[in-house]
């Protein structure tokens, strides 16, 4: 008798353990859920940036692209305006955002900000700076970039 009395205070005394042992779970929520979402927010930030980063890259690369084409002597010649709008037209943006876009071109070994009278064998370039990404609820932090090409046509 003494046996089976003393299996049950222990099965009696294992409930009491376990019901105890539930306000441990809401501690670990505690501790676990902010950590997850401060995870899986800043996995979303760096996916924007990245975003922008490669989307900055594609606008520069199709904008050089153009102007490597399009030389001063080409039937459709093209300007510092034009190679701004294609920057523009590829890139996408909040409307809140606005970057600085950058046209170069190299003749002679002279640097000229604008586009007019490139001829072929010149150095092209454009260049994105975009400021105002928000990544982790921060502005400024800035997306840069630049590409190159030599006007072939």
């Amino acid at each position: 008798m003494v046996t089976l009395m003393n299996k049950r205070m222990r099965a009696g005394s294992l409930r009491g353990i376990a019901a105890d042992d539930q306000g441990g779970t809401l501690i670990e929520m505690a501790v676990v859920l902010p950590t997850f979402f401060m995870l899986l927010f800043g996995f979303f930030g760096f996916v924007v940036a990245f975003f922008g980063l490669m989307n900055a890259n594609y606008a520069v690369n199709t904008a050089v692209r153009y102007a490597s084409v399009h030389s001063s002597t080409s039937k459709n010649p093209a300007t510092t305006a034009t190679i701004q709008g294609i920057l523009q037209d590829n890139m996408w943006l909040p409307p809140s955002m606005s970057p600085m876009l950058i046209v170069t071109h190299t003749h002679a070994g002279t640097l000229y900000y604008n586009f007019t009278g490139a001829t072929v064998g010149d150095l092209t370039g454009a260049g994105v700076v975009w400021t105002n990404v928000p990544i982790w609820g921060i502005t400024g932090i800035p997306i840069g970039a630049e590409g190159y090409r030599m006007v072939t046509r």
